[in-house]
């Protein structure tokens, strides 16, 4: 079935036929319909699968729909009217036949009802359902004015009701005026202080008013006047004028509180004064009076586990909406965009009460970075959706582990009755992966190591012999299996970021001694949490632009990096967690690619760094490094040190158990190392030219053999 049939928009396929996609995977296939339906999703599927393209087609078409003024239906949750909104931003539902009723307050019909827009900060959150305005807490002030004007003659009012401490002001604008009421000439506001203002000029009027308190904005057009009301007292005129030429607009501003916003059922009425919402008010509607700015609410907020994995995954979202248009979606890493990518660190800083869908893409790894944190963000959010159901935040987390305990103990609190989406099973290793094993025995003598310098170690060689033995043997085996196999690229794992750094380092010394400058047969570039942002993006940039021939990770750096064709990864070690084991192993074999991944452990234990001493620092990331870089507490973790002993013989045993079924994962010999005769894969080709290669073979020998029956038994049919 292909992707149009799904409803996905016009422009998006077009997008996806550039891409060469025809058909939609199977993840693809099952996340799209349900998310564009508006279920919360939790989706599991083998890495390389089409898991980003599988939440952003149909988080895209989502949010395109909301811009374009479709009902509110279209994002997950709303039950609004679905009226048409000028700046993306929830309608004012108000009444079109109103009366005053006995005590002079005006009441309406609601079975008739008519929408006024508004447009405002992006800070600003609003309920549609009680016509509640909430603004967050802060040392800045954010505002909101209602999308229609009055102009011309007659006396206009609108009500404030005051739900909860806070800094208020509010009053009457023009279109051209900032959100934040009385900061310009043509904005006119009374403050919670008891100050009145015009053009940023504060000035003693009223009295201060606070939680509890209704204020009444009062315009007069024929006489140029603005006045406002606090409960029943009239305080008098605030602003006198020769008349306003230009259309005025209700306006409101705040900091750090949440109040009421009414147009046409006023609490204490002015004898005189229109409420502003009823039908017989003047409502502007020539298009040079609406607010002209365009949305810049974050609608869809994309949480990845690292820098590259965001910066990725963000290039795809603008490939897949670089054909849509009115209106255009705007896709960034910063606040102010409709769809932001970004990681966990900098999700903090995001506002979030505009956010309608929220995605956690490797969502084992985000939960397992701070999964408090995820709780909190979740929550936040939810606290200033509309109410009563006229929004809901859809969650969407997808992940190749999602079975993890760290996921599955979040699950309910995080997600609504979510769909689960399960393509993976049983975790296992890809189809398009061979996986082997090397198994270095400390105590034997190998033919290899005579042929390779001596690496630098991690300062542990001095606590035990065995595992000295076992840090100088691994990076020996890598480069006599890179020289056996003529490995002409791939990634290279290791456990620590000074495991990283000395791998690196180790391939840097061969590259310049044992090898030409025109090959650069071991040239190699790291990627870990120690470099900067900019170093981490220049190196993987070089890595994909063949600069280098080898990326040397750790496994949060390299965590759902997506490098087209990439043939060959190599673990320096047997990760002590199955899931990470299945995404270093996904690295390759992406895309239905073929991939070869080889694994160098040890059959004894060895003494490792795991620092406990970084857990004291509450600077940046640098300096806990700085403390790891100069740490020397070679005690074991259970003593009050730094190091723990890694028994990679027993993770071995548990990988094993991660191979499909039929499949085994061979552990070969160092010195004996050949991959096996049947394994005449080319690693980085599609499984599909394979197959197709394999066919032709075939269709060849079955012609020869069909010619040579031919001359043999002559004409006669066989």
């Amino acid at each position: 079935m292909p992707f149009s049939e799904f409803g996905v928009d016009p422009d998006i396929n077009r997008a996806c036929v550039d891409l060469g996609w025809v058909l939609p995977t199977p993840i693809q296939a099952e996340a799209i319909p349900t998310i564009l339906g508006g279920r919360d999703v939790c989706a599991a599927a083998e890495t390389g699968s089409g898991k980003t393209a599988a939440f952003g087609i149909p988080c895209l078409q989502l949010v395109h729909e909301y811009l374009g003024g479709f009902s509110d239906s279209a994002l997950p949750g709303d039950k609004s009217n679905g009226h048409k909104r000028s700046n993306g931003a929830p309608p004012l539902t108000l009444t079109s036949k109103a009366a005053p009723s006995a005590n002079g307050n005006c009441t309406s019909d609601m079975s008739t009802e008519r929408s006024i827009f508004f447009t405002g900060d992006n800070e600003v959150f609003y309920n549609g359902m009680t016509r509640e305005f909430t603004c967050p807490p802060g040392t800045k002030w954010v505002g909101a004015r209602i999308g229609r004007g009055i102009k011309g003659a007659g006396k206009y009012c609108f009500e404030c009701k005051i739900s909860s401490d806070g800094l208020y002001r509010f009053g009457w604008a023009s279109a051209d005026a900032r959100y934040v009421v009385g900061m310009d000439w043509n904005s006119y506001g009374y403050g919670s202080t008891g100050k009145k203002s015009n053009t940023g000029k504060f000035v003693d009027y009223g009295i201060p008013f606070g939680k509890g308190d209704v204020v009444l904005c009062l315009i007069d057009l024929s006489e140029g006047t603005i006045s406002f009301k606090l409960n029943d007292r009239n305080l008098g005129m605030a602003f006198k004028g020769k008349g306003f030429s230009d259309v005025m607009f209700p306006s409101v501003c705040g900091k750090g509180g949440i109040f009421t916003v009414n147009m046409h059922k006023i609490t204490f009425p002015e004898r005189g004064y229109t409420p502003a919402g009823l039908s017989h008010a003047i409502h502007v509607d020539d298009e040079s009076s609406r607010p002209r700015s365009k949305c810049n609410e974050t609608l869809c907020l994309i949480i990845e586990p690292t820098m590259e994995l965001s910066r990725q995954t963000l290039e795809n979202m603008k490939l897949y909406s670089k054909y849509i248009t009115a209106p255009e979606i705007t896709v960034s890493d910063s606040p102010g965009s409709n769809v932001v990518v970004t990681t966990l660190r900098s999700a903090t800083k995001i506002p979030t009460g505009s956010v309608r869908i929220l995605v956690m893409d490797e969502a084992d790894e985000l939960l397992k970075q701070d999964g408090r944190e995820i709780e909190r963000i979740v929550k936040t959010i939810r606290e200033f959706s509309y109410g009563m159901g006229s929004k809901r935040l859809q969650v969407l987390m997808f992940s190749a582990t999602l079975h993890s305990p760290t996921v599955v103990e979040h699950v309910e609190s995080l997600t609504k009755s979510a769909q689960w989406i399960d393509l993976k099973g049983v975790p296992q290793v890809p189809d398009t992966v061979d996986v082997f094993a090397i198994e270095l025995d400390p105590s034997r003598i190998y033919e290899f190591e005579t042929r390779y310098p001596d690496p630098i170690l991690d300062g542990l060689e001095t606590v035990g012999h065995s595992s000295q033995r076992i840090k100088t043997l691994k990076p020996k085996c890598l480069v006599h299996i890179l020289d056996k196999l003529n490995i002409a690229s791939g990634v290279l794992f290791c456990r620590t970021n000074l495991d990283c750094e000395n791998l690196c380092a180790y391939l840097d010394h061969l590259n310049k001694t044992r090898s030409s400058q025109m090959l650069n047969k071991y040239s190699a570039t790291l990627l870990g949490g120690k470099l900067d942002q900019h170093r981490r993006k220049r190196n993987l940039e070089d890595f994909k632009n063949g600069i280098y021939r080898f990326l040397v990770c750790t496994d949060v750096a390299a965590r759902g990096m997506d490098i087209s064709n990439l043939p060959f990864c190599a673990m320096m070690n047997v990760s002590d967690c199955k899931f990470q084991f299945l995404h270093r192993v996904g690295r390759v074999g992406r895309a239905n690619l073929r991939g070869l991944a080889i694994v160098i452990s040890s059959n004894a234990p060895e003494r490792v760094w795991y620092h406990t001493c970084t857990n004291k620092s509450k600077g940046k990331a640098s300096s806990r490094f700085k403390i790891a870089e100069t740490c020397r507490n070679y005690n074991l973790v259970d003593n009050g040190g730094c190091t723990i002993i890694y028994e990679e013989a027993t993770y071995l045993e548990e990988a094993k158990k991660l191979m499909p079924p039929g499949r085994e994962l061979p552990v070969m010999d160092a010195d004996k190392f050949e991959l096996p005769d049947s394994s005449d894969a080319n690693y980085g080709e599609a499984t599909f030219s394979m197959q197709q290669r394999e066919f032709v073979h075939r269709m060849a020998y079955l012609s020869a053999l069909s010619q040579r029956r031919f001359l043999i038994n002559g004409s006669t049919r066989f």
